[in-house]
């Protein structure tokens, strides 16, 4: 066995029914970490505790990380899943816009053509009477005199 070994005693743990060995240089780092009067008992006690808390801390945390890297790749999945989707859905409703418009302007050049024509003929029909007049009132004034 180990030279400098000192017994000290587990306490209410109850994971065994005698005293423990720790070595010298064991119970020096416990009161390095845990330095005060109270036993080596109490301290490697406290050392337990602490490390079943941080274990504790440590899986929640795991469980954090995990539980937000699902949300994010969740989240990345909706939007380049829906993302494309909306993307293709505002395409298709640009188009449905676009394919109106086209349309309605379509049918304002026919209208405007129409129009056009319309007012040529009469223009055209008003020129043919005011020459007609003019004509008639020609002759008869020539006829007067």
């Amino acid at each position: 066995m180990e030279k400098n070994l000192v017994a000290a005693g587990v306490g209410s743990y109850g994971y065994r029914s005698g005293p423990l060995l720790f070595s010298a240089e064991t119970i020096r780092l416990v009161d390095r970490v845990l330095p005060g009067t109270s036993s080596l008992d109490e301290k490697v006690k406290r050392l337990v505790e602490t490390n079943r808390k941080m274990r504790k801390d440590i899986e929640e945390m795991e469980q954090s990380v995990y539980t937000r890297r699902q949300k994010s790749e969740a989240h990345a999945a909706t939007l380049n899943g829906s993302g494309l989707a909306a993307v293709d859905e505002l395409s298709k409703d640009a188009a449905k816009q676009l394919a109106e418009l086209k349309f309605k302007l379509q049918e304002a050049e026919r209208e405007n053509t129409n129009q056009q024509g319309n007012v040529a003929i009469s223009v055209f029909s008003h020129i043919q009477n005011m020459t007609a007049d003019t004509v008639g009132a020609q002759t008869a004034s020539a006829n007067k005199q």
